[in-house]
């Protein structure tokens, strides 16, 4: 018996052989990665934790305006304050650290809540640093042109590095350097010079550590169109003469101009290490602060969130998963066993990832993870469900094997590149938050099509080829959602529909808006001291008695807690203390307003992302269904564009009308949820338009596009429904069993998914053929309905040779006679 599966493995093809090899190599290269620290600096713990599961380190900035100049203090706006937090939030995420928290408290300060940070005081002098970049014209310095100038720069040594002064010839004595700048604005004021001539703000944010040819580091920089103009212009007029690049009222280096710099690149010389040259191309990126900041108050804070929250979203997901997999089984059998595999392996490889790229896990993080396991057996139900319509037409089961996988890859693979398009244009344009959303993203889509396609397959093959599950019984023929409803036929009451639910969200939003939560509105914050040591959960159940159930709550050192809650009267202040009068002695330290964590700029950026990625899909779409030309094809990026538009409108109606009624707040993970929907929105539009597509292929004479649409949505409908109920089981287990804190998270997907099957099946399709229609009754399309161009015809043949019984394949005119065996 052993010889014979030794025999059955090695009859296996060459491929099939070294899939598993790769496989093998993966898996155990994953478990090292996850269980087994990669350098001496990881520490004991795998995985890097939130605030809200390990706590981190709480800073209160605040804006020192009583140090600017006189004019700048005149100048000076509270509304400036958007600007610095907006600086500092950009350094925070350009340090690396995600899942922070950046706001403005009351008229001068910003809060700022780090996770994780290995070196704290690093981190806090980089955001404190101004990193104001300056070029500075100094007509009062000796130079070649003027050899007996007042002034000379000076190279000395000072705490083991080269530092520039400058030196008074006349009263032979070092200047300060602030005064002397102010003297060199007047003199190149009377020459009709700008001073400074250029700023960092004048630069591209792709500032970067370089190397000069013998290893010196260095800063290599751009200057943007305007920045690049002045600079060449004034380069020109000055050859021989000294400018200064000054950071922070400190001269970095003061080279001669030899000649004009006209292409807008430069580099900054200053002894750097490697360490602070790099720092520095961060905070040029960042922009420089308008104003210094100063720590007033620091503190460790605790896990904002219990044990029992992790707990519970845990034992939520693995409910949710053992029931995907238990459908899985159910529905598919044997392949359900492999998916089940190949879901343990996603896992695997996720975690894997993650911990390389140190991204930050929190209860909603945890979530959004378990809903990507998920989602990742979408692309094993595609497969299935190809493979059971294969094997129903006769076919063998390698060939149905075969033909299942390659038929149902281009639908995964359009559905998976339009996810990659939005995902790319949230990395590229978004900030915190969402660029680390769009990278799991993109994670989570390389993993799936591996696992799913690659491993899923091979291990199909590898049990096939061996005797092992050679049965057709074994991949649930006879398991499949029937339905002949005309859909396409009654797209009319769909439509009428989908715009009733939207005009009546649409008029609830108008009417009262959406209710925004903390994370965009901002609110109220309390600082307390107690007596006696006190824990998050002690807080949050006394505050839910009190009726403040959606209050923030942060632990700090020294029995300090940190209360953050929509914005509250003095009255509804004192009613908090006496609600956690309970719990001990208590001393008011601080009440302040403070802004949301959400800004405009991230709105902003989001929306513009999402309606980039849009246009791309569109064009995408167009080219990729451009059956008949790319104008066929871009109704089809059109329709699945407005299908996407439709589910967004729903989830933010329903949100709008139900923030009324039941007070719904949309917060931080209402954007994660709206990011997640349109990332996958068009998966099962595309399993449709993919259908349909390949019976345009094949139309017959006398078939009309509303006919194949209709049969294309109905061949589709249990790939539809499957990659739907799968999330659905797992968001229901989140639901009821999961943290309450990604409760709205949870329900928000819910619908999201709920409407995107809806408007996959009738409204996009639809959509399709109603424009179809329009098209020939207007005349631009003869009564009788095309043919598509012809494909290349191939008969298809069984692997072990055998021709297959009343396949033929169709082309424009007539079939062609099946190729015979050969002797």
């Amino acid at each position: 018996m052993y010889s014979e599966q030794v025999w059955r493995f090695s009859a296996l093809d060459t491929n099939t052989r070294w899939w598993i090899v790769i496989i093998l190599v993966t898996l155990v290269s994953a478990w090292v990665v996850i269980f087994q620290p990669l350098t001496t600096g990881r520490g004991k713990e795998p995985f890097k934790l939130g605030l809200d599961l390990k706590g981190g380190v709480r800073v209160v900035l605040r804006a020192q305006v009583e140090k600017l100049p006189p004019d700048k203090q005149r100048e000076w706006r509270p509304e400036n304050m958007a600007s610095v937090v907006d600086i500092v939030e950009r350094r925070v995420n350009r340090l690396g650290v995600t899942e922070s928290v950046v706001a403005r408290q009351g008229q001068d300060r910003i809060l700022v809540e780090l996770p994780g940070v290995v070196n704290e005081q690093e981190a806090l002098r980089l955001i404190q640093t101004t990193a104001q970049l300056e070029f500075w014209y100094l007509p009062s310095v000796q130079n070649e042109r003027n050899p007996m100038a007042r002034y000379r720069i000076e190279q000395r040594q000072e705490g083991g590095r080269e530092i520039n002064v400058v030196y008074d010839t006349v009263q032979q004595k070092d200047v300060d350097i602030t005064e002397f700048l102010q003297d060199q604005k007047a003199r190149a004021a009377e020459m009709g010079e700008q001073n400074p001539v250029v700023t960092g703000a004048d630069l591209k944010p792709n500032c970067k550590l370089v190397y000069d040819q013998v290893g010196r580091p260095q800063v290599a920089f751009e200057f943007n169109a305007e920045g690049a103009r002045r600079f060449g212009d004034f380069t020109r007029k000055h050859v021989g003469e000294i400018l200064a690049i000054v950071l922070d009222n400190r001269i970095i280096s003061a080279p001669r101009i030899n000649e004009a710099i006209l292409g807008g690149k430069g580099v900054i010389e200053g002894g750097f290490s490697a360490t602070e040259a790099a720092e520095l191309a961060t905070l040029l990126n960042s922009g420089a602060l308008p104003v210094p900041l100063e720590i007033i108050q620091i503190a460790k804070v605790g896990a904002t969130l219990g044990k029992e929250s992790v707990r519970q979203s845990l034992w939520a997901g693995v409910v949710g998963l053992g029931l995907v997999l238990l459908f899985m089984v159910g529905y598919y059998l044997l392949p359900g066993v492999l998916s089940a595999v190949a879901l343990g392996l996603y896992t695997l490889y996720s975690l894997a990832a993650y911990k390389l790229l140190g991204v930050v896990f929190t209860v909603p993080g945890i979530t959004a993870f378990i809903l990507s396991i998920g989602m990742a057996v979408d692309a094993n139900i595609l497969i299935f469900e190809r493979m059971k319509e294969e094997l129903r037409s006769g076919k063998t089961l390698k060939a149905a094997i075969d033909d299942g996988f390659k038929r149902a890859f281009t639908a995964i693979f359009d559905s998976n590149v339009c996810t990659i398009i939005t995902s790319l244009i949230l990395f590229a344009l978004g900030t915190g938050a969402v660029k680390g959303f769009a990278l799991m993203l993109m994670i989570g889509v390389a993993i799936s099509m591996f696992t799913a396609i690659t491993v899923t397959r091979t291990m199909l093959w590898t049990l096939v080829s061996m005797g092992v599950g050679n049965n057709p019984r074994l991949f649930g023929l006879g398991r499949q959602w029937q339905t002949h409803i005309d859909i396409v036929g009654k797209k009319k009451i769909w439509f009428a529909l989908s715009g009733a639910f939207i005009a009546l969200g649409v008029l609830a939003w108008a009417i009262d808006g959406l209710k925004l939560g903390v994370d965009f509105a901002g609110g109220s914050e309390l600082q307390l001291r107690f007596e006696n040591p006190v824990t998050v959960r002690q807080v949050q159940s006394a505050l839910a008695q009190g009726g403040f159930r959606d209050a923030r709550v942060v632990v700090g050192e020294n029995n300090l807690v940190f209360i953050r809650t929509k914005e509250i009267t003095p009255e509804e202040k004192e009613s908090i203390k006496r609600s956690l009068a309970s719990l001990g002695n208590l001393e008011e330290q601080s009440f302040t307003q403070v802004g949301g964590i959400v800004s405009k700029e991230q709105t902003r950026k989001a929306l513009w992302a999402i309606i980039l990625s849009e246009v791309l899909i569109l064009f995408y779409l167009a080219v990729r269904f451009a059956i008949g030309g790319i104008r066929e094809g871009f109704k089809f990026g059109v329709a699945a564009v407005i299908a996407l538009i439709h589910d967004v409108l729903v989830l933010v109606g329903a949100f709008a009308i139900m923030g009324q009624l039941r007070g719904w707040e949309v917060d931080a993970l209402f954007v994660t949820a709206m990011l997640t929907l349109i990332g996958f929105s068009v998966h099962d539009t595309i399993v449709v338009f993919d259908r349909i597509r390949e019976n345009l292929r094949n139309r017959t004479r006398g078939e009309t596009f509303a006919d194949i649409a209709n049969k294309s949505i109905v061949q589709t409908l249990a790939r539809s429904i499957n990659t739907s109920l799968t999330l659905i089981l797992v968001l229901i287990a989140l639901l009821f069993l999961g943290s309450p804190v990604v409760k709205l998270l949870t329900i928000a997907l819910l619908i999201g998914v709920t409407t995107g099957t809806y408007s996959s099946i009738f409204n996009a399709a639809p959509v399709v053929t109603y424009w179809e229609e329009l098209a020939e009754r207007r005349g631009l399309r003869g009564a009788e309905p095309r043919i598509a161009p012809a494909q290349p015809a191939e008969a298809t043949v069984k692997r072990d040779g055998a021709p297959e019984a009343g396949v033929t394949a169709a082309t424009g005119s007539k079939p062609r006679p099946k190729r015979r065996r050969r002797a």
